[in-house]
């Protein structure tokens, strides 16, 4: 169980890289061709997933199984899609106009405040001081990198 708490920060890092990349791609074949390159490599490794996920081709962890996917729909369920869309679209036009410190640091405030507000009006975990302050720290962080030069 512990090894799912260096999960953020695999994610994390993988994250800049992969915007740094998508910059130098998109620098090359420009941002459309950089999108759909980035949507090919995710169906193939979604569809991939699935398979081994739905078939059982491989003994998995309870929380990467299959639970009979396409038999309940919600119309809601296509927006985190769209949301993906536009982080892999946005940060490599983030990067491309401002160094990826700063892109990643405000990136980090607005999920630390996007979490303050999931947990409370989503998830009803009632906001405390430290996590707040943690909050606010961040925000300060970000404003004085986003304010200087270097």
């Amino acid at each position: 169980m512990y090894w799912y708490l260096s999960l953020p920060i695999i994610v994390g890092a993988i994250t800049v890289i992969q915007g740094g990349m998508n910059r130098e791609v998109a620098e090359s074949w420009g941002l459309p061709g950089m999108m759909v390159l980035n949507s090919v490599m995710y169906l193939l490794a979604s569809l991939a997933f699935f398979a081994i996920a739905k078939f059982q081709l491989v003994p998995l962890s309870p929380v990467l199984r299959d639970k009979d996917s396409f038999v309940d729909f919600s119309w809601w369920y296509l927006i985190p899609g769209a949301f993906g869309f536009i982080i892999v679209l946005g940060i490599p036009m983030a990067i491309a106009k401002f160094d990826t410190l700063k892109v990643f640091i405000c990136l980090v405030a607005a999920q630390m405040i996007a979490s303050l507000l999931w947990d409370k009006y989503i998830d009803g975990i009632e906001l405390s001081f430290t996590r707040v302050l943690a909050a606010t720290i961040t925000l300060v962080g970000a404003s004085i990198s986003l304010f200087t030069k270097n």
